[in-house]
């Protein structure tokens, strides 16, 4: 620790020869010591933490993940006839008990082939189920995906 001190005074002192303000060496030199003890207090904190990874992850295994709650997972669509086709992909890879999942695609009113493409789409998929709301079907006045989650919100039986 010492050495790496005296290294800004060396430094600073052989700066100093050439006739830089003693002022900049100074600063210089706490700069660095700020550094260094930051360095050593960051080394510390490593050390600290890599002793006790080994039990955070014996601890992890001991954890319960036995409950396994009912999930409704409620998704509205406007107007999303492009991408449709990779949410229902991705909802149907989904990892979880298909008994304890439900999924409801809302169509809230869409003007262009949102509803239909969701239809297609879903077809052939057990669990996924899809609502139609028309153009203008209660709500507020202004267009908002959450008007279809209330509605979807609903028919929901999840826990979750």
């Amino acid at each position: 620790m010492a050495f790496l001190l005296g290294v800004p005074v060396a430094v600073g002192c052989s700066v100093a020869a050439l006739g830089v303000d003693p002022v900049v060496i100074a600063m210089m030199a706490a700069i660095n010591l700020v550094f260094v003890i930051f360095f050593v207090r960051h080394c510390a904190f490593a050390i600290s933490a890599s002793r006790w990874a080994g039990r955070d992850v014996e601890d992890a295994g001991r954890i319960g993940l036995t409950y396994q709650p009912r999930v409704s997972i409620l998704v509205a669509c406007h107007n999303e006839e492009k991408v449709v086709a990779t949410l229902v992909t991705g909802l149907d890879r989904l990892i979880y008990p298909r008994k304890l999942l439900q999924v409801i695609l809302i169509d809230d009113g869409s003007s262009d082939a949102t509803g239909a493409r969701l239809d297609e789409l879903t077809a052939a998929l057990a669990g996924i189920e899809v609502l139609h709301r028309p153009v203008g079907a209660g709500g507020w006045e202004v267009r908002c995906a959450q008007c279809g989650t209330v509605a979807g919100h609903r028919r929901g039986s999840g826990d979750l």
